[in-house]
């Protein structure tokens, strides 16, 4: 192949990954179709080329050999669930995901680097855009535009951007670290606009009216903060707070503008929202969940099949601990926490080392706690995110034992490698 047909499937590839995850806003649809498209020309672009390197880390990795256990886990879960078919088929569906995950990381880990700055660059810029479009949708009210990225069935409905708000308690530590990276680096553009860009995500995550993921945005951003003071010498001083409240209190307003003043002050307050009870009857579908764990304390009762319960409400629990204890008992939910620890771990050892370290940890901290009132932990498009967003956060942050030599080549940006103290001494 020639070095022109690679470069350009390499850029192809990075942009359309870029855009995937934004992208959700459109459609679920639009982001798998994006991500399979990135990911076929990323693997054309390394046709011809070993990739016995990556085969070799990906076989001898702990974090496989847990995958499949817990794989192996869910399937015998499935086996003696309430409801065979749809915990075969929810597990099936999760081994797609896991071998699109697979396919992914041998995209991004033989990506080089030039072409993982296109991809980063394209997530920023994709997310501002989905971002805009979401802003537009909320402050309108224009039946047409709303349908159109929502479906007639949402349109126009004050939860229809609930679940772009959980995708964004997801993405916005990586924006937030391309922002800071580049304007370090020196970048003008970015130096002008990573401030209002920032408070710009917090008024738009706000607008989009997620209780699960302003908390979730809430903490990844508390963390953020405080890995930047610990490990990267960061400090928001006075005006920075009050320039974030202001951004804060901007999105509350122009949410009741929205919405009406009423059901703000009901979504802020946790009260009843038109019947149906505290935290949108979260906390009924909690203790429906909650008071069947004992069923089958090991295996559970098999994926997706909580609906199936007696007196179950709604069609799962809402809440990913409780989902896991229940459908795959205490030994899958073990494993998955022993999937968690290794993730989180590894994150924590590159937030001391690079911005974009902290970006990862706080975006699995912001999955994980968007995640205990939000979608199904199974739901593919939101297992697609974690996913997603691990493989990235490891491609971007990882420093590894050939870092000197990745430096030279220019494979991942200077500066986000080396600790700002250190770059001093």
């Amino acid at each position: 192949m020639l070095a022109e047909d690679k470069q350009l499937l390499w850029r192809f590839s990075a942009t359309t990954l870029g855009m995937a995850l934004p992208f959700v806003m459109v459609g679920r649809g639009v982001m798998f179709a994006l991500i399979a498209v990135g990911i076929l020309t990323g693997l054309a672009a390394t046709k011809g080329e070993s990739l016995r390197v990556t085969v070799r880390l990906m076989l001898q990795s702990w974090m496989l050999l847990a995958i499949v256990a817990l794989l192996l886990v869910t399937l015998l879960s499935a086996a003696i669930g309430i409801n065979v078919d749809m915990a075969f088929h929810k597990w099936m569906e999760i081994v797609a995901v896991v071998f699109g995950s697979g396919l992914l990381f041998f995209t991004l880990r033989e990506m080089p680097g030039q072409y993982v700055e296109i991809l980063m660059k394209a997530l920023a810029i994709s997310a501002f855009a989905m971002m805009g479009l979401a802003v537009l949708d909320a402050l309108l009210g224009d039946a047409r535009l709303s349908a159109a990225l929502h479906g007639t069935k949402k349109s126009l409905t004050p939860y229809r951007l609930n679940s772009f708000s959980a995708a964004l308690s997801v993405l916005l530590p990586y924006i937030w670290a391309r922002l800071m990276i580049k304007s370090r680096e020196g970048e003008p553009f970015a130096q002008r606009v990573v401030f209002p860009g920032i408070l710009f995500t917090i008024f738009t995550l706000v607008l989009c009216g997620g209780r699960a993921g302003w908390v979730g945005a809430f903490v990844a951003g508390v963390l953020f903060i405080w890995l930047l003071a610990a490990h990267h010498r960061v400090v928001l001083h006075g005006r920075e707070w009050l320039a974030g409240l202001a951004a804060l209190a901007t999105g509350v307003v122009a949410y009741g503008f929205a919405n009406g003043w009423q059901f703000m002050a009901e979504r802020i307050t946790v009260l009843h929202e038109g019947g149906r009870g505290p935290m949108s009857g979260r906390l009924e579908v909690w203790q429906a969940a909650i008071s069947h764990l004992g069923n089958d304390i090991w295996l559970g009762i098999g994926l997706q099949n909580y609906r199936f319960l007696n007196g179950a409400v709604d069609m799962h629990p809402h809440n990913w601990l409780i989902q896991m204890l229940l459908e795959t008992g205490l030994i899958g939910t073990a494993i998955f926490f022993a999937v968690l620890g290794m993730i989180g771990w590894r994150f924590y050892q590159f937030s001391r080392n690079n911005i974009y370290g902290v970006a990862a940890l706080s975006s699995l901290a912001a999955f994980l706690v968007t995640g205990l009132a939000n979608t199904s932990i199974v739901n593919v498009w939101w297992l697609t995110f974690f996913a997603f967003t691990s493989i990235l956060g490891w491609r971007v942050a990882w420093g590894g034992p050939d870092v000197a030599t990745r430096r030279r080549k220019r494979l991942l940006p200077r500066r986000a490698l080396v600790p700002t103290g250190a770059r001093k001494k």
